[in-house]
């Protein structure tokens, strides 16, 4: 049977027709699904001390199949790796951190740390590159992440000249901060009491470097107190019995258990010790009496204080604050900056007890002092009998002696130096004091003079120190 050409035609369209339709319908199969959009959670953090900082990538949605996603560091100053500047968890290669991911992930993330060589003097910054090496993932805007690396410069070595005041007056408190090579002096009138803040308790330490002492009475009534009582009066230093010293105890202070009947404590007469004079020998001024009473609440301190004949009374509140190991306070100033935020030894004068029977004397001596109650720690090597000196002590021998110590008070304290009876000073320069600091890091450290170099009066203690590791 002959078909007509019409018909003919028509069937070849339709045939052309299915298959176009057909081409169509395969070309939108294989499309799939739209990729998984991936970002930085944050495009900017911050990487500081010893701690790692955690980084999550959030997607768009559940993974529908699995696969890896890429992350490329590069910084022009700091250099990749665990021993070096920095370093990243999983480890990278070739600068390349991979992360794989599994189907159903919504976020991953992936650690950056300070290496153990970090030492940088100023904020640097790393970039973090996001991309993915499989089809069903795609960056998304928040495709770079910056990490701004803090300073952690610690200083290799340094010779400081403690300076604490003019002549031998022992005016100032000198603190170090070794790691920074920083120094800040305040004058040792510029408080009477430092309360323990950081602590749990409510303990409370006189200025030792006035000679200050107190002495409790039975008087709960703030008005009853006047000039006639001091006679009679038990006054004490911060100085533990039997001992010439304080030693780090609060049950040695004088204010030791203030509160043991309540809140308020009853009333006390604090003599507030003398003022620096040039040269030390002459009269000393006394800096008076005050009646003092005391009030916890909460986290507050309230000192409430007034001469012994009423005179320039004065109520002032502190709080306390887990910042810093003591809020200090002048009885007329109120509230006074006096430790910085940062130290490692402070040169100060000190309160010393001579007390033998038939006679007993007070006065001050110039100590120095590790950072006791901040976290810090002191070791003694003891080198005055050896060949060795300053400039062998090693880590190894550093790390084994903070081992064995006991960190006592004073374990650096007046035994640096020797005084005679003519008011000359030897210095023990083989006594060597390992130092550990809050943050890990271990000096070494002994005192080489005790004297300004440019008068030869001054009472400037030199001191030289290296970082160990």
């Amino acid at each position: 049977m002959t078909m007509n050409r019409p018909y003919t035609f028509i069937m070849m369209c339709i045939v052309l027709l299915c298959a176009a339709t057909l081409m169509i319908s395969c070309g939108d199969d294989d499309g799939g699904p739209a990729p998984v959009n991936v970002n930085f959670n944050n495009t900017e953090v911050g990487l500081s001390g010893d701690n790692a900082t955690e980084v999550s990538i959030v997607f768009s949605r559940a993974a529908e199949s699995a696969g890896s996603l890429m992350i490329t560091a590069s910084s022009a100053d700091l250099v990749y790796g665990e021993d070096n500047d920095y370093y990243t968890e999983p480890a990278a290669e070739d600068n390349v951190v991979t992360i794989p991911v599994s189907v159903g992930d919504t976020e991953i993330s992936f650690s950056i740390a300070p290496g153990t060589a970090l030492n940088i003097e100023e904020d640097k910054t790393i970039s973090f590159a996001l991309s993915s090496n499989v089809e069903s993932f795609i960056a998304g805007t928040n495709n770079t992440l910056t990490v701004t690396v803090s300073e952690n410069f610690v200083t290799p070595s340094a010779t400081v000249t403690a300076n604490v005041g003019e002549g031998s007056s022992r005016e100032q408190h000198f603190y170090l901060d070794l790691d920074r090579l920083e120094t800040t002096t305040v004058n040792r009138n510029n408080y009477d009491l430092a309360l323990e803040s950081a602590g749990e308790g409510f303990n409370i330490l006189l200025n030792a470097s006035t000679i200050m002492r107190a002495a409790a009475t039975d008087e709960a009534d703030f008005e009853n107190i006047t000039e006639e009582d001091v006679e009679n009066a038990s006054f004490s230093a911060d100085v533990a019995t039997g001992n010439s010293f304080f030693e780090g105890s609060f049950e040695e202070t004088a204010f030791y258990n203030w509160d043991a009947n309540g809140n308020t404590s009853n009333v006390y007469i604090v003599d507030r010790g003398t003022e620096a004079t040039v040269p030390r020998d002459v009269d000393p001024v006394h800096r008076g009496y005050r009646k003092v009473q005391l009030t916890k609440s909460g986290d507050e301190y309230t000192i409430h204080s007034a001469n012994l004949d009423g005179s320039e009374e004065t109520t002032f509140t502190v709080t306390k604050s887990d910042d810093v190991n003591f809020k200090y306070v002048h009885f007329n100033n109120g509230e006074a900056e006096i430790e910085p935020a940062n130290w490692d030894i402070v040169v100060r004068a000190v309160t010393y007890v001579i007390s033998v029977p038939g006679y007993s004397m007070i006065y001050n001596t110039l100590g120095a002092y590790h950072n006791y109650y901040g976290g810090s720690s002191v070791a003694l090597i003891d080198l005055t009998e050896s060949e060795q000196g300053f400039e062998d002590v090693t880590l190894e021998q550093a790390t084994e002696a903070l081992n064995d110590t006991d960190n006592g008070f004073n374990t650096i304290g007046v035994d640096w130096r020797t005084s005679s009876q003519t008011g000359g000073y030897t210095i023990h320069d083989k006594q060597i004091y390992i130092i550990q600091d809050e943050e890990g890091n271990i000096f070494k450290l002994h005192f080489t003079a005790y004297f300004s170099a440019e008068d030869g009066s001054t009472e400037a203690p030199e001191i030289q120190y290296e970082h160990l590791n």
